[in-house]
């Protein structure tokens, strides 16, 4: 790594725009940031997010379960995260998981806890017990969360495309943040600023304590890729994972090393579509090397990947899982 510097020159950067609150991020938390401080009455709400649309993971990065939302028969995630799954069940495909209404929620019946274990719904306590979790069709979640936003334009303005990079500091105190953006390198300033990025990119710029990403004691000791295949029944593929389950954990084992790390086949909200997690280990999502290496080092695989499923369960991909 080159240890050259250069100088830049000094500048004048442009407001763009003053607000109360400013939350930079539109993925889950920010999203429901903005929602919460419109819904508590603030009227001059900025929501700024470098990519085109909200959701983060859920949407963007297709990690699409949202799971152990309840503990026995008590729901104890409610409130906006509640209302995803409220507001997508009026849309067919948008959502699948149980419904708390039904009280079905905490049933050890092996039947539900069949019927809703693929989509996150259910626990592996013993006994395993249904529980309140779901998983979204990235697509819809993103028209939905759009929707929300609209609801409360009067209150929120959506910064799309907008890279929120440096913190405006007075002291200790943030005044706002410079964003990158096709029309250049401007300013928001903020009475408040939510730092919703995900990795703490503001607070850490702005000479908050913070740690690596790296921490073996908590799930963010991992980076991923995720993608999603069709062409290919999860029931089928669930039911030939137990009539062949020597086979089933060799085939992991032949992913991991194809891959060079461990991954597997999770259920969608339909069932012509999963979606491949995966975990690769000792990487920080806030360095260069490491997200390149996770983006190439997936995608290097992939096709390979693919092939791998058809000749090995056929009966189940039919040939034709694809992208």
């Amino acid at each position: 790594m080159s240890g050259k510097t250069i100088i830049e020159p000094q500048t004048t950067v442009p407001v763009y725009d003053e607000c109360d609150v400013l939350v930079v991020g539109g993925g889950a938390a920010g999203h429901s940031a903005a929602i919460a401080a419109a819904r508590a009455g603030c009227k001059n709400i900025i929501l700024m997010e470098r990519y085109g649309y909200c959701g983060g993971d859920v949407t963007g990065g297709y990690v699409l379960l949202i799971p152990n939302l309840s503990f026995h028969n008590k729901v104890y995630v409610r409130g906006i995260q509640e209302e995803w799954f409220e507001r997508l069940q009026k849309i067919p495909g948008a959502v699948a998981g149980p419904d708390p209404k039904t009280g079905v929620i905490g049933s050890t019946n092996p039947a539900f806890v069949r019927a809703w274990g693929p989509v996150g719904g259910s626990t592996r306590v013993e006994p395993p017990k249904v529980c309140f979790g779901f998983m979204v069709e990235p697509n819809q979640m993103k028209i939905e969360m759009d929707v929300m936003l609209d609801e409360h334009k009067d209150s929120i303005r959506v910064m799309y495309h907008s890279w929120g990079c440096k913190p405006i500091m007075e002291g200790n105190v943030c005044k706002g943040v410079l964003f990158e953006s096709k029309e250049g390198r401007k300013a928001v300033l903020a009475k408040v600023v939510i730092d919703a990025t995900g990795d703490a990119d503001i607070c850490r710029l702005a000479g908050a304590p913070t740690s690596s990403a790296i921490d073996d004691d908590c799930r963010c000791s991992s980076t991923a890729l995720v993608y999603r295949i069709g062409g290919i029944s999860m029931r089928e593929y669930s039911r030939w994972r137990k009539e062949n389950p020597e086979v089933a954990m060799q085939m992991g084992k032949d992913l991991a090393d194809i891959h060079g790390f461990r991954s597997g086949l999770i259920s969608g909200p339909t069932d012509d579509v999963a979606w491949v997690n995966n975990w690769q280990p000792k990487r920080d999502c806030s360095k260069i090397a490491d997200l390149t290496a996770t983006e190439m080092g997936c995608r290097l695989k992939i096709r390979e990947v693919l092939n791998y499923y058809k000749e090995v369960c056929p009966e189940v991909c039919r040939g034709k899982v694809k992208l």
